[in-house]
């Protein structure tokens, strides 16, 4: 029985596929589509210099683009190695339900791809010699996408599966990472993450800017663990290290209006003290918990307010929520309510102190 479960499943060798790690699709000239697809080719020998390979094709379908790409790589086409599906401003304005439908259906696809959009640029320049620390970009993105919650403390939902999940849920808005093209050294580009691209009915509706991602994550209880400066009054400010999170909410319903009680709890140590360049060493630990406090509150009133007005869907799931917990009385209310624009929000944040850190704490 092992005997017979062993070598290749399909009967084909892997010198005979274009390995691929990453798709960027834009508008096509002649077509509707244009992929440009990252790949590398497997051949007899040990190559220990391998190299990306870069193909790009149109066609009416993503299917019919990526068939056309087999005639200029000469190989079938390997999408189980993919790692990254980058979608031009331009298509994601159209809608994205018909591109990411081809690879949610395959079944050489993973699941685990990290669907990316491109601003300011189209998607196929993301990957155009823009790796710095690997040979291919598709890998650097992945990387870099997964890993975005060292830097924002955000838990990336960006995954294939979470995308296509929440496009056929009326109550929820796919959120994807956006990516631009910036200059690096020895005349290089390189690509960097810049804030999240929010979306309605598979059509974008705008963007959330980096520095409401922590907030964000906050918000819907996906935040992991991150550094976050704290103005400290005029003086300077206070590195932060957030090391565990969570958030609660819970809703009444008085007077007509919906409230919602969100309590975050944090658990936080000192990394930094940028107020040392005033001559300042010594901070109270009240005054640390105060002013992160305030922090907060002020970060999360004005994602609100840019949500309700910049954006105007409720990525925040304040109904999806309400829907979930209180199903009875929001099916009588839900007709009539505009959640995201009508529910009074109340934040209280737990922050309980772990270390001090560089910061010499006067108890």
């Amino acid at each position: 029985m092992i005997i017979s479960l062993t070598g290749c499943w399909d009967y084909h060798e892997m010198v005979d596929f274009s390995d691929i790690t990453c798709v960027a699709i834009d508008k096509g000239e002649k077509k509707r589509y244009k992929t440009t697809v990252e790949g590398k080719k497997f051949t007899p020998k040990i190559d220990i210099d391998v190299k990306p390979v870069l193909y790009e094709s149109e066609g009416d379908t993503i299917f019919e683009a990526l068939l056309s790409t087999i005639s200029s790589s000469g190989r079938k086409l390997y999408i189980g190695s993919l790692q990254t599906i980058i979608i031009s401003e331009e298509i994601a304005n159209e809608g994205i339900s018909e591109v990411l439908n081809f690879f949610s259906r395959s079944n050489k696809a993973r699941f685990l791809i990290g669907v990316y959009v491109a601003r300011g640029t189209d998607a196929a320049s993301l990957i155009k010699d823009t790796a710095l620390y690997s040979v291919f970009a598709g890998y650097e993105i992945a990387e870099a996408g997964d890993q975005i919650f060292q830097f924002l403390g955000y838990e990336n939902e960006h995954h294939l599966y979470q995308v296509m999940d929440k496009l056929y849920d009326d109550y929820k808005y796919p959120v994807l990472t956006v990516l631009e093209l910036i200059d690096s050294p020895k005349d290089k580009k390189t690509f960097k993450i810049e804030g999240l691209a929010a979306f309605r009915d598979e059509k974008l509706a705008g963007y959330l800017p980096s520095n409401l991602i922590p907030s964000y994550g906050l918000w819907i209880n996906h935040y992991k663990n991150g550094m976050l400066s704290i103005p400290y009054e005029d003086k300077g400010y206070i590195g932060i290290e957030i090391y565990e999170s969570s958030s609660r909410r819970k809703f009444t319903y008085i007077d007509g209006k919906v409230h919602l009680y969100n309590n975050v709890k944090l658990e936080i140590g000192y990394s930094d003290n940028g107020t040392t360049l005033y001559g300042i060493d010594i901070i109270k630990e009240k005054d640390v918990i105060r002013v992160t406090e305030q922090f907060l509150q002020e970060q999360t009133t004005n994602l609100h307010k840019y949500v309700k007005e910049e954006l105007k869907i409720d990525i925040l799931e304040i109904e999806e929520f309400y829907r979930k917990y209180n199903y009875k009385h929001w099916k009588k209310i839900h007709d009539e309510y505009d959640f995201l624009n009508d529910t009074i929000v109340h934040f209280e944040f737990n922050i309980v102190i772990r270390g001090d850190g560089e910061i010499r704490v006067k108890k």
